[in-house]
Formats: structure tokens, sequence, C-alpha cells
């Protein structure tokens, strides 16, 4: 974008982000269950299952760079989130997979705020030289990148306005 971070910083208000956040994780409307909330955003079916993939490589980067009490206290953000997309996605009828699956807004808001997390925790892993490529540092940083490009695809993909999407049926029973 041209801007260096610092720049950027010192654009942003606190209080302003701090309202975004809030209304962001409001929007994700904790502690409901998510099978019980309305459909009202489309992914292609590849889209879920790469949210799918990389939420369980997100539970492998808690595994192995958080504390065992941190990987408890949240196994469940990221084994939810994968439960629910099967099931939405299972329930599908088959004649209506080419439009996409029809999922809650908040359930993939919940997905693409645990793959910024996991880029974050990527970004400071402690990570060594590696014996591969895929390993280490730039292993490190390219996962990271991964999880960035997903939740950005999903911030794209929820932002257009329903009303210019095709009608995806009726929501799987």
């Amino acid at each position: 974008m041209g801007m260096s971070v610092e720049s950027a910083q010192g654009c942003l208000d606190p209080a302003s982000l701090a309202e975004s956040v809030a209304a962001t994780f409001e929007q994700e409307r904790p502690g409901e269950d998510v099978l019980s909330l309305p459909c009202d955003v489309t992914l292609p079916v590849a889209v879920v299952a790469r949210c799918v993939a990389a939420l369980a490589e997100a539970i492998n980067v808690r595994v192995r760079y958080e504390p065992a009490q941190e990987v408890l206290t949240h196994i469940g953000n990221l084994s939810g989130p994968i439960s629910a997309l099967g099931q939405l996605t299972a329930a599908v009828a088959e004649e209506h997979l080419p439009r996409g699956v029809p999922l809650p807004r908040s359930l993939v808001l919940r997905v693409i705020r645990n793959l910024d997390v996991a880029a974050g925790i990527m970004d400071a892993a402690d990570v060594g030289p590696g014996e591969r490529a895929s390993d280490g540092r730039a292993g490190a940083e390219q996962l990271a990148e991964t999880f960035r490009g997903d939740a950005n695809l999903l911030r794209v993909l929820i932002s257009f306005d329903p009303e210019d999407r095709e009608d995806p049926g009726p929501r799987p029973a």
C-alpha cells in the first residue's frame, strides 16, 4: 500500500480501534450455537475445504508453539468451527453444491479470527533454521502469510452485499 507500519500506527486512534474490535467480536455472536444461526453467507465448497484444512493446521501450530494450558484453553475455538463447517457442508444437497455452502456470517468471522491468531503465533514462534525449505523461519513466515491470505480471502468473500449474490437455495435441514 505504500505505507510503513509506523505511519499506519500513527493513523490509528486507540478508541476507534477498540470499538472496531468490539463490534467485530459482537458479530461473531459468542456463546451462541452457530448451527442455529441463519446462513447469510455462501462460500464455494473449495473455500470451505480450505478453511477446514487451515483450522486443522492452526491446531497443529498451537500444539507445537504454545504451552499445554493455552492449547487446552483454545482447542474448542478451533475444533468447534471445524465441526460446524463439516456439518453445514454435509447438509447441503448435492445439486446445490455448485452454488456453494450457506454458512452463518458469525461462523466465518470466527474462522477469520482464528486464522489471524494462528498467523500471529507463527510470527512470534521461536523456530530454528530447519532441515528443509518448509522448516525454520522461512517456513514459519510462509505459513503465517498463508493464514493471513486465507483470512483476507474470507473477508473479501463475505463483504459482498447478499442482494448481489444468487440465492443459495433452501437451508439444509
